[in-house]
């Protein structure tokens, strides 16, 4: 037992032993030190455990491990924010089970270990971010546009209002790829996103669609009032000037606008109806916003 204590002490893993009886809870001094600790810092109840765990995960731990002590779950389990000495809150992996019974066949003791899991954690949610964030031009993607819309559309349809999409896309883009080069191409689109990023509403949506096309999307908004802010839109990206090397380089771009119920009741049916009003854009000489029924 001295050596097992030893080896689970000296590991990066936190032991914890529960005694249901008494609510007295054993402490490893690696779960200590986990949680910035020194020797005898730390009451030895069940109640210093329950005040670490964050608020919002406290409810969901608890129901965890009381499953587990109803033997509705096997083992407890759970991935939990806990409180450090510091007062900041570290992500934690936990897992025990039932050591004990009484006389009776009741449980009376629970033990497990703690593993310290912040790290992976903070990974995990840049990975998140990487999935719904498009690199370059630090946009939502189409990933993420795709499951925002399908939530405004059903907030309008819920309150009957308006959802008014704008995609649009910048004109003779592949020209600047051919005569500046790639990175070129890179800059105008950072420098085009940083500045509809910082002119449309807070309440507003922009997603980057794909390669030079962007989606906007704006509830409780017409039809007439989305063609006012596109049309702003519109001629700030022809008057800003994107700086590349020695190049001076500007652009324009073309808008086709639906709107939500006039134009379509689904998602498929309202980008198909901002889609034709693109083409009639292009087909009207391009640096225009059009819609398809006018």
């Amino acid at each position: 037992e001295k050596q097992i204590l030893t080896a689970i002490n000296a590991s990066t893993d936190g032991l914890w032993d529960w005694d249901m009886t008494t609510d007295h809870v054993y402490m490893s001094e690696s779960w200590k030190k986990m949680l910035g600790y020194g020797a005898g810092e730390l009451e030895h109840h069940f109640n210093t455990w329950k005040r670490s765990i964050h608020p919002n995960d406290f409810a969901r731990v608890i129901q965890a491990l009381y499953e587990h002590i109803d033997g509705k779950r096997e083992r407890y389990q759970s991935e939990y924010r806990l409180k450090n000495r510091n007062g900041h809150y570290i992500w934690v992996k936990d897992i025990g089970s039932i050591s004990s019974y009484d006389q009776q066949g009741k449980p009376n003791r629970v033990t497990g270990l703690v593993t310290d899991i912040t790290d992976y954690k903070k990974l995990e949610k840049r990975l998140l971010e990487l999935a719904a964030y498009d690199e370059l031009t630090g946009l939502r993607n189409r990933r993420e546009c795709t499951k925002m819309f399908d939530q405004q559309l059903g907030q309008a349809t819920r309150t009957s209002s308006t959802l008014a999409i704008a995609l649009f896309d910048l004109d003779l883009f592949k020209s600047i790829n051919d005569r500046y080069g790639h990175l070129a191409g890179d800059q105008v689109l950072k420098t085009i996103s940083n500045l509809l990023s910082s002119n449309i509403r807070s309440s507003d949506f922009l997603f980057r669609w794909g390669g030079e096309e962007f989606l906007l999307l704006c509830p409780y908004t017409s039809l007439k009032e989305m063609e006012l802010i596109t049309n702003k839109l519109r001629v700030m990206i022809k008057e800003t000037v994107t700086k590349f090397e020695q190049h001076d380089i500007t652009i324009t771009a073309s808008f086709g606008l639906a709107c939500y119920p006039k134009d379509g009741q689904a998602q498929n049916e309202l980008l198909l109806a901002a889609d034709s009003a693109l083409y009639k854009a292009k087909s009207q000489g391009r640096n225009c916003v059009c819609f398809i029924n006018e």
